[in-house]
């Protein structure tokens, strides 16, 4: 039931599109908020992605709504999450040491590290909060399909 209504959320927001009205960083982040307080990360990942094809930026707090739906997920759901963490690491999220604690308390730190390590991105850099993702960016395949309704 809860899931349902994320889904009238993301309907909602297509609605404001089709009669002309953007939506602004807000808006995206509310949507994908109603999706991570179900654990739905593939709704988050449907929502950010539209975001920034809109030209608006991965930010702090929708790195953390991508986390909060982490957490909220059942665990058989973070094994699916692996493929859009790794979209958003790859794209330079991780940028801060604070998202890699918040990432490793997600789903554990070994799995962070070892997905830092595949991605090129050194924890090391991340000192600071100056760092970047270093390395080259991550081009796997994503969930695409709706897993969450």
């Amino acid at each position: 039931m809860k899931a349902s209504k994320a889904v009238q959320a993301e309907m909602w927001m297509m609605r404001m599109q089709d009669t002309g009205v953007e939506p602004n960083a807000t808006t995206y982040h509310s949507v994908a908020q109603a999706f991570a307080s179900v654990g739905c990360v593939a709704g988050v990942h449907r929502t950010f992605l539209s975001m920034t094809a809109h030209k608006f930026p991965m930010d702090s707090h929708a790195v953390s709504v991508l986390l909060s739906a982490c957490t909220n997920a059942e665990s058989s759901a973070l094994y699916e999450a692996t493929p859009i963490l790794r979209h958003w690491i790859g794209e330079g999220v991780l940028k801060y040491e604070m998202m890699f604690k918040t990432l490793g308390r997600t789903i554990g730190f070994k799995a962070a590290r070892l997905l830092c390590e595949e991605l090129k991105v050194s924890a090391r850099s991340l000192r600071g909060g100056a760092g970047r993702a270093s390395g080259r960016h991550c081009s796997s395949d994503l969930l695409s399909n709706n897993l969450c309704v």
